[in-house]
């Protein structure tokens, strides 16, 4: 309960337990004046035991601030990484072992194939051949004149690399290299395209004769 002090007017908060039930005598703590004070009406002293206690507590600093979302787990940005690498693998493999079709389709692909992995990256040696039994030559005059077809065993078709007519001497040594192109630079699936060459002024050590690409296709 609060108490006033008749002389200074001071208040003071009082338990009302502490006047007991008659009043006692008190002393005001700032001007020192005595007084009776009569004890609590019964209603107050009941409304004062009935009221819960319970304590101010300063605000926590930030605690008015809107909530910040944490950032994402460090596992789950290395997940995200880890299969963004793997489906780059995959693409890559599987373009890779369809290189054969992609540089059919894409002109100067097989080319390009070729300059960086090597003459022998794309599968072509094994299904582009030059037959030998089906090689004709004819001499006019001093002139040779070869004839023969490239076949294509595969299912796509395919450029024809350069071609190069070698002459030999009977006990083996290159005696000249005449190099020459089919009469068209691609041959369909499963088909085969012409080539012919006419060598002038054959010398007369040349003995036998060899058709082959000038590069591996």
């Amino acid at each position: 309960m609060i108490v006033t002090c008749p002389n200074c007017s001071a208040r003071f908060m009082v338990d009302a337990s502490a006047l007991g039930p008659t009043g006692r005598q008190v002393r005001c703590g700032r001007c020192k004046e005595a007084w009776f004070q009569g004890p609590a009406e019964p209603e107050a002293l009941r409304l004062e035991q009935t009221v819960p206690e319970f304590v101010i507590r300063p605000r926590t600093p930030g605690s008015n601030l809107p909530a910040i979302k944490p950032p994402p787990p460090r596992n789950l940005r290395t997940f995200g990484w880890l299969l963004l690498v793997l489906l780059l693998i995959g693409a890559l493999a599987v373009a890779w072992y369809n290189r054969d079709t992609l540089a059919s389709r894409i002109s100067g692909l097989d080319s390009l194939i070729d300059g960086i992995f090597g003459p022998t990256a794309l599968t072509t040696t094994a299904v582009l051949e030059i037959p030998s039994e089906r090689i004709s030559f004819t001499r006019q005059d001093a002139a040779l004149v070869v004839k023969g077809v490239i076949v294509n065993a595969s299912d796509i078709e395919r450029e024809v690399p350069p071609l190069e007519l070698v002459l030999s001497a009977a006990r083996g040594g290159t005696v000249t290299t005449h190099p020459f192109t089919a009469k068209a630079n691609r041959v369909p699936a499963k088909g085969t395209v012409e080539y012919e060459a006419r060598v002038e002024n054959v010398p007369p050590a040349a003995e036998t004769m060899t058709v082959r690409f000038a590069r591996k296709p």
